[in-house]
């Protein structure tokens, strides 16, 4: 596997922005967010932001073994968690599809 450089990480989290902001408007959409929908979808939100100061921090100290290990880590939580709530979104779009 090639070594990942920071834009490949921008990248990523690019990609985990517009996720997670395709998720909150399709729950708000279908007006289904409940507490603990938003708990995770805010800590996702936290967690995603305080990676992105990481990140910044690594290129400018060039410590970029431990944020490697880190992002791994925390990433591997962000797929879980939105994989999740994604099916979550899913089975209520199906059930209101069945009382149509």
């Amino acid at each position: 596997m090639i070594d990942p450089d920071s834009e490949f990480y921008h990248k990523e989290l690019d990609q985990l922005s517009q996720r997670l902001r395709a998720l909150n408007e399709d729950f708000q959409k279908h007006g289904m967010v409940s507490d603990a929908d938003r708990a995770v979808l805010d800590r996702i939100q936290r967690e995603k932001d305080g990676l992105e100061v990481k990140l910044s921090d690594a290129e400018r100290a060039d410590e970029w073994p431990s944020f490697k290990e880190e992002f791994g880590r925390i990433w591997n939580s962000f797929i879980t968690d939105l994989e999740m709530l994604e099916v979550r979104l899913m089975d209520a779009e199906m059930v209101a599809e069945r009382k149509v």
